[in-house]
């Protein structure tokens, strides 16, 4: 019992003994350990002592026999245990102070755009650091487009190593050397790995990230050392930005110093940084395409505009330092998907370090020749107008029949061009028949263009008088009423209906007289005589506009009885003197003989009523004499025929010949209205001094067309209306060498046609479209699309389908996501140099899911299709848009983060009292002695030293 009591006031005691030592002491004693070279990092690990008056306090229940030496030494040993615990878990750590060392860490930009003069500056300034370091840490970053750490070896002479021991590398360690290799630019380093792509060794230096090389070095500063970063480029970013790392810099505490090689002279640089090319070309029509240039110093240069890679114009020019421009005209021959580049290259080599900046390319797309068809009269006269059209127009030339007869054939063309093509062919066919007017109507109204030019057989004298063409086609009339005095034809026709005339010849007569009124005008006056033994008036005298009257009347022809020409003469005549009209003429058809008895004393009698008589014998039967000799003495002409067949074509011809009033055969200059001087059509011609014409078809202009030009009766030579969504334009002279012979030698005839035409032709009609915008930045191509419909309001919801055309032809889809009120935007990431062309086709989708991409083509009813195209080019790596270095962002990062413009060595590796704190840990050491004194603790509990046990083990065992 006594025992126990001690015990517990042992442990007493040592408890409070130790509480007043901790608090007499207080931090003192940390205080005393830090003088003396050491550091407890956990001081309040000193509690666990407590444990040691606790393990005093068990030991008095202890229930071993053996002895007690042993007991008391197995007790020291727990204490000294949760001594070393407590040592070992308070972290104590001798502590070493050393003078600091200093770090240097050269950042060097090795991209293209770095001149090879200026890394042999850059390598001179780090061998020159590298021979001072001493003990300090020289360390190398070269960067382009990534950046990497190059080892420096050590320098010889350094640690007490002779120049000569340099030549025998150490055992172990660098090998020491007299001086540096040169920098090494990026392509180099990747060239010397083994599984070395070409292509990436090749764009190695083709881009300039100063921030990552900056990361770098911050990672290879070593700890304890003075951190100082030195930065050598020419602060032509393409990648990355400095000034996202003076934050890091700053936290860190590490100096951007800079050394300055701007004075380096540099060598020239020619740069072709942009292309505009006019966005509505055509095939054979010159344009301008626009280059922009740049040069560091005055170049002069050869300029060579390229159409798919072939050389299309060739200029010189004289790039002064900065920007400047070159104007190219050029044409292309035909349409389609084209590209159009400038390469400008410098006569002297010296001049322009690259090559790879000296072309730009554009894609563009050029609409297919328009297809025109091209339907004359007379076969023969194409080639007047075939120059003019050819290189322009892919063209097909048809004759008087080749009127499109389908609305589907004339809709294969974009503009129809019909010249002096009468409406009545041979052998009785028509050339141009109602439904074919009809074609043509519908042709223009869809918005076709059609072109109308004269001639002897067009218009009023080509039988198109009061016709479907004439009434809703034509932008003029064919019925000319002039202000001088012009009346119209009084025409008789004396038809014999014998009985030789019975079966097809009477027919053909009676078609033959309703032919007539085709050609003649509907003011015209037209009156029949059929005659056998005796004559009859079957048609009074009337105007052609009676078209029923007259052709009931015809009708009513009938064969029969003997040849009786003077009595139908004599009939004719008398009508005739009644009538009130500039030209009166007869046409006699007969096929018999007759009395010649006062047959041509009446016609010799006429010429004081200034008729005219013309005759036709049909067959060997007829008297050929008689006729030929009436014709004469009746100022006419005669014709013979000896088939029936060609009666109508004879009576259209003569009918022709005699309608001829509307013809105007004297030379003039066509005069140009004020209004329309400015038209593209007239553009480039010189309107004042047009060539002359020598003829025309008279007409007079319906209320809403538009009289470009005038004769100098002021009568339309070139007018034009708008049908529907197509043009008709009239043309009133003709296109050969008849009238318009002096503008067939005219300079502009060519250009004048080429020009017309396109005023009239078809425009294509598009789908709407929504405006595009295509950008190349960092390699990363943007699609912006704004959606805003007619009412100015945005569009949301829309589904877009975009493809990007690559250099190579490759087609990739960008994803557009809606990114405010009507606005969708895509990126994608580039991979080759050169021209992309972006097309997008946009339809709206009611109820598309936010996010959601949806088909165009799911829903065509939800609106309509709306299209989108851009073309931009990623000509070539921006790092070859070598500007003047700019070392702006740089001396902002060094003013930020205490850096310096050109540091010394001395500089760089001083400093100043700075020491390096080396702390030991110790916290090993006690837990080792913990290890031994647990050891000899179990030792001494399980082993007994001397002295035999007290307990008696059978009474145990009885118990």
């Amino acid at each position: 019992m006594i025992a126990r009591l001690l015990h517990y006031a042992a442990a007493l005691a040592l408890g409070l003994g130790g509480y007043v030592a901790v608090r007499e002491l207080g931090p003192g004693w940390l205080v005393a350990l830090a003088d003396a070279g050491y550091v407890i990092e956990r001081p309040l690990f000193v509690l666990v002592l407590l444990a040691i008056p606790l393990l005093i306090a068990i030991r008095a229940h202890t229930l071993s026999d053996l002895p007690r030496v042993q007991q008391a030494l197995s007790l020291l040993f727990k204490s000294a245990f949760v001594v070393a615990i407590a040592a070992s878990l308070m972290n104590p750590q001798a502590v070493d102070e050393q003078p600091r060392k200093a770090a240097t860490v050269y950042v060097v930009d090795v991209s293209d755009s770095v001149p090879d003069a200026v890394l042999t500056r850059a390598h001179d300034a780090l061998e020159a650091t590298w021979r001072a370091k001493g003990d300090n840490e020289v360390r190398l970053v070269v960067f382009a487009r990534d950046a990497r750490e190059v080892p420096l070896p050590e320098p010889a002479g350094v640690g007490g190593a002779s120049d000569a021991e340099a030549a025998t590398p150490p055992v172990e360690g660098p090998p020491r050397v007299a001086s540096l290799p040169p920098i090494p630019r990026l392509p180099e380093l990747e060239a010397s790995a083994p599984d070395a792509d070409p292509e990436a060794v090749a764009a190695a230096g083709q881009a300039s990230d100063a921030q990552e090389a900056l990361r770098l070095a911050l990672t290879l500063l070593p700890d304890g050392y003075l951190p100082r970063i030195v930065l050598v480029t020419d602060g032509l970013e393409t990648r990355g930005s400095l000034a996202s790392e003076v934050e890091a810099a700053q936290r860190f505490g590490v100096p951007v110093h800079f050394r300055d090689f701007t004075d380096v002279p540099r060598p020239g640089e020619l740069m072709v940084v942009g292309l505009e090319v006019p966005d509505d070309i055509k095939p054979n029509v010159p344009f301008t395409v626009k280059g922009k240039l740049e040069a560091t110093a005055p170049v002069a240069a050869k300029c060579e505009l390229l159409v798919d890679g072939v050389v299309a114009e060739t200029v010189d020019h004289d790039a002064p330092r900065g920007a400047s421009e070159v104007d190219v005209e050029t044409r292309v021959k035909d349409g389609g998907d084209k590209k159009i580049a400038l390469d400008c290259r410098a006569l002297d080599a010296a001049d322009d370090r690259f090559a790879t900046n000296n072309r730009f390319e554009l894609p563009v797309k050029v609409p297919e020749k328009p297809k025109i068809l091209y339907v004359e009269g007379e076969r023969q006269y194409t080639k007047n107008l075939a120059a003019a059209l050819d290189k322009d127009f892919e063209v097909e030339y048809r004759g008087a029949r080749g009127v499109p007869t389908r609305l589907a054939d004339a809709n294969e063309f974009d503009l129809v061009f019909i010249s002096d093509v009468p409406r009545g062919g041979e052998m009785g066919y028509e050339n141009v028949t109602v439904a074919q007017m009809r074609v043509l109507e519908q042709y223009a109204r869809g918005g076709g263009g059609l072109i109308f030019a004269g001639g002897e057989d067009s218009f009023g004298p080509g039988g198109y008088g009061g016709t479907l063409l004439e009434r809703k086609v034509l932008p003029v009339r064919l019925d000319v009423q002039r202000k001088e005095d012009m009346p119209g034809v009084a025409l008789m026709l004396v038809i014999d209906r014998s009985g030789s005339m019975t079966g097809p010849k009477i027919e053909l007569a009676k078609q033959a007289a309703i032919a007539t009124l085709d050609v003649l005008q509907p003011s015209d006056k037209l009156g029949i005589v059929a005659f056998d033994s005796k004559a009859e008036l079957l048609v009074h005298m009337l105007r052609a506009s009676n078209r029923f009257t007259i052709v009931d009347n015809v009708s009513r022809l009938r064969p029969g009885g003997g040849t009786n020409i003077f009595a139908a003469l004599d009939r004719a005549y008398a009508e005739l003197v009644r009538t009130q009209a500039k030209v009166k003429h007869i046409i006699l058809l007969t096929d018999g003989q007759s009395n010649q008895n006062g047959i041509l004393e009446l016609v010799a009698g006429s010429d004081d009523d200034k008729i005219t008589i013309s005759t036709v014998a049909v067959g060997m039967g007829s008297d050929q004499d008689l006729l030929k000799r009436v014709a004469v003495a009746g100022r006419g002409r005669y014709y013979f025929t000896n088939s029936p067949e060609n009666i109508p074509k004879l009576f259209l011809k003569e009918t022709s010949e005699v309608s001829r009033r509307a013809l105007v055969e004297h030379a003039f200059s066509p005069r140009v209205d004020a209004r329309f001087r400015t038209l593209q059509m007239f553009k480039g011609i010189d309107l004042r001094r047009l060539p002359l014409l020598v003829g025309y078809v008279s007409t007079s202009a319906k209320p809403r067309a538009e009289v470009l030009m005038r004769s100098d009766l002021g009568e339309p030579v070139l007018a034009r209306w708008r049908l529907g969504l197509g043009t008709v334009m009239v043309w009133t002279s003709d296109v050969k060498n008849k009238w318009a012979h002096f503008w067939l030698a005219w300079p502009g005839y060519a250009k004048f046609w080429r020009q017309v035409i396109r005023d009239t032709m078809r425009v294509e009609k598009q789908d709407p479209s929504y405006q595009m915008v295509a950008d190349v930045a960092d390699g990363v191509l943007t699609v912006g699309v704004d959606a805003v419909d007619d009412a100015d309001q945005f569009i949301d919801g829309l589904a877009s389908d975009v493809t990007v055309i690559d250099p190579d032809g490759e087609a990739r889809p960008v994803t557009l996501t809606q990114t405010a009120a009507g606005r969708y935007e895509g990126r994608l990431t580039l991979t080759k140099y050169g021209p992309y062309t972006v097309e997008g086709a946009h339809r709206p989708i009611a109820d598309t899911p936010e996010g959601a991409v949806a088909d165009p083509d799911e829903d065509a009813a939800a609106g309509p299709l709306h299209r989108s195209f851009a073309t931009v080019a990623w000509p070539f790596p921006d790092e070859y848009l070598a500007g003047e270095p700019d070392l702006t962002r740089v001396r902002e990062l060094a003013a930020a983060t205490g850096g310096l413009e050109d540091p010394t060595d001395a500089q760089l590796f001083s400093v100043g009292d700075a020491t390096t704190e080396t702390r030991t840990p110790l916290w090993p050491y006690p837990l080792y002695a913990a290890l031994g004194l647990l050891l000899l603790d179990v030792l001494l509990r399980r082993v007994r030293l001397y002295g035999r046990t007290q307990i008696r083990w059978k009474d145990v065992r009885r118990a």
